[in-house]
This record gives structure tokens, sequence and C-alpha cells, in this order.
């Protein structure tokens, strides 16, 4: 048995299908749940006396899901410039540091989780942060600022911007809180909970 539609019938089964694969695209994107989070920022680092250490800035991300996570060719896109090299992996439950001067960081907190040196610097009065996948498209993304619902004692004390759980929406600035320690957490939990 041969079917022939007509020009009208096909361009009808041709918008079913399309509609069909964009519906589908949208609930896919609407389930998938951000796996790495941007957790810790110090944008502007100072020691206990309040002197600027700004080869000390660093933006720290977490994996949050139950695999280790490909961040190769993934970029910072906003705020500062960064890529991660090709075969650069973060591990399920596992943070990394993207440092302004890794070396200084690595000296000062005696971590190797890190990779550096970003281009730029952290706007020390607030800026958007964003992390995108290789195609350019953000995965995190975070507005911080020194003033309004964000902790402002960051700014200059040596206090970190310190996410209180991974799992929290990082865009909102009731989750944040100044690091429990002096310089912040790099590299492992900011709060004990």
């Amino acid at each position: 048995m041969n079917h022939s539609y007509g020009p009208a019938e096909s361009s009808k089964r041709r918008t079913s299908a399309a509609a069909i694969y964009l519906l589908a695209l949208l609930l896919a994107a609407m389930s998938a749940r951000a796996e790495i989070v941007i957790t810790e920022i110090n944008f502007d680092p100072a020691d206990g006396n309040g002197t600027p250490q700004p080869e000390l800035e660093f933006v720290e991300i977490f994996n949050d899901g139950s695999e280790p996570y490909d961040l190769s060719g993934y970029r910072f896109t906003r705020g500062i410039s960064f890529v991660f090299p090709e075969g650069t992996f973060i591990g399920d439950g596992d943070y990394l540091v993207v440092c302004r001067d890794q070396a200084a960081v690595q000296a000062r907190y005696g971590i190797s989780a890190t990779f550096g040196n970003f281009i730029g610097t952290l706007d020390n009065s607030g800026e958007t942060i964003e992390l995108g996948n290789p195609q350019g498209l953000g995965v995190s993304k975070v507005t911080y600022n020194d003033r309004g619902q964000w902790p402002g004692g960051a700014k200059g004390t040596g206090h970190t911007l310190s996410i209180e759980s991974p799992y929290s929406d990082p865009d909102d600035p009731d989750n944040w809180k100044l690091s429990a320690e002096m310089g912040g957490t790099p590299g492992r939990s900011n709060f004990n909970t």
C-alpha cells in the first residue's frame, strides 16, 4: 500500500516531529542539574593585618555529581579568563581551585588541586563569574557583591565568600557567608555541617 501525502500533510508531519524533538530537548535541559558549582571566592584577599594580597585571589569549584567530571575545554567566560586543559577531571565530591597565582596559593594553603594562572582580577566590589562548557554554555554562575544581601565582611578582611552548602543555589546571596577561617578553605568543605 502506497501512501502519498500532499504538501500540507507533509509539512504538518515535519512540524509535529520538530515540536516533539524540541520538547524532548527542553525536558532534558529542565531535568539536568549543574554538577559543577562555584563554592568559594577570594576576591579581595588580605593578611591578618589587612595588607592586600591580590596574588591569593581564587575561585573554587565543586563536583556535586556522583562520577568524575571531564572539564577539558571548560572556561570561565565572565569575570576572569581561564580554560581548563585537555585531560582535566574533577572527582565526584571533589574541589578544584582556579588561582590568579597558582604557586602563591599552593604555598599559602598547602594544596595541590589547583589550576592557574587565570587572566584578569576579581572585582573587589562585585561582578558575575561564570563557568561555561566548551561550547560556551554556562554551567555555573555567581553574581557576587560587597553590599546588599551579600556578606560585606569579605572585602579586604582576609575572609572569603563561601557558600554554605554546595547543593544550594550559588546565585542566591542568602546561601553565602563569610569563611569560617581567615583566608578561606580552598580545596575543602567551607563549613563543617
